[in-house]
Formats: structure tokens, C-alpha cells, sequence
């Protein structure tokens, strides 16, 4: 999209980092003044992205039990969110 609308580095990062919402917004704290859109785009994978959250996620299933007052149609709903994550 930079290519095409022809904008510099300075037009891409504003336009990201005004697109930026909640807690993808939130990586923007902290960011140094002469980040590139490049690196906005590093720590959003780095937050982000499923491959390197598989492990916590195979932690937290394995991790998992029946609380003591859970009914098994809680704990069946949980274990399949859990499983159908990305």
C-alpha cells in the first residue's frame, strides 16, 4: 500500500500508528522516535502472531482442570476454546 499510494517512511508510519487500536496500539509505548514502520511491524508479529504463542497455549490446556463446582459442559466449552485457538 506504500508503493502504491507513494508515500514515504514518515507517511507510513503515521498512517500506522494512527490505525492502531487497543492492544495493538499498546506496543507503541515505549517505541524510540526513530522507529520505522518496519520495527511497529516486528513487535506486532512478536505480540501477535499464533506461532510464537503455540506454547503458552499448549501450557494452558495442559494446565487446565475441573474447578470444584465446574459442571463438565464448562469445562468441555473451555478445553474446546482452548483447542480451536489458531
Amino acid at each position: 500500500m506504500k508503493q502504491y499510494l507513494q508515500w514515504n517512511e514518515d507517511d507510513a508510519m503515521c498512517h500506522l500508528c494512527g490505525s492502531l487500536e487497543g492492544a495493538a496500539g499498546q506496543v507503541l509505548e515505549g517505541l524510540p522516535t526513530d522507529a520505522k514502520t518496519a520495527d511497529v511491524i516486528q513487535l506486532l508479529q512478536t505480540r501477535f502472531s499464533t506461532k510464537l504463542q503455540e506454547e503458552r497455549f499448549k501450557a494452558e490446556l495442559g494446565a487446565r482442570r475441573r474447578q470444584p463446582d465446574e459442571t463438565l459442559q464448562h469445562l468441555y466449552r473451555e478445553i474446546s476454546r482452548l483447542v480451536s485457538r489458531p
